[in-house]
């Protein structure tokens, strides 16, 4: 118990002299971002649907931007290329007034972490 307490309160001294020898403001930032993700997260649930209204449909926007020709066969008729897509929905449990959290517009999330739309990847089309 007291090695932990002792690992603490090295762990504030470290950050009180970071914050001297940095711009404090990023470190505001920083704690501005970690309360915003704690309020997002606190009660989120990534298998929930991400609407408030069950009934309600989630849009979900696709972009593909190919990459390159891999194949190219006139005779079966077939393609095989490389693509780079694009996903955008909204989810309704991750919003937030920017003006409660120091004007911060976006976070970077892992995916792993939110509700993802599921999309099949078709490797072939007839």
């Amino acid at each position: 118990m007291a090695l932990q307490k002792i690992c603490i309160a090295l762990l504030f001294l470290t950050l009180d002299m970071t914050c001297h020898k940095t711009n404090c403001q990023e470190m505001k930032m920083a704690g501005n971002e970690t309360a915003l993700q704690q309020k997002l997260f606190s009660d989120y649930n990534k298998f929930r649907k991400p609407v408030r209204m069950f009934s309600d449909r989630v849009p979900v926007w696709i972009q593909l931007y190919p990459l390159s020709i891999q194949k190219l066969d006139m005779r079966s008729q077939t393609l095989q290329s490389a693509i780079w897509f694009e996903i955008e929905w909204m989810d309704e449990y991750l919003t937030w007034n920017s003006r409660d959290f120091d004007n911060i517009q976006c976070l970077r999330i892992p995916a792993t972490q939110v509700w993802v739309p599921s999309i099949c990847n078709v490797k072939k089309m007839h």
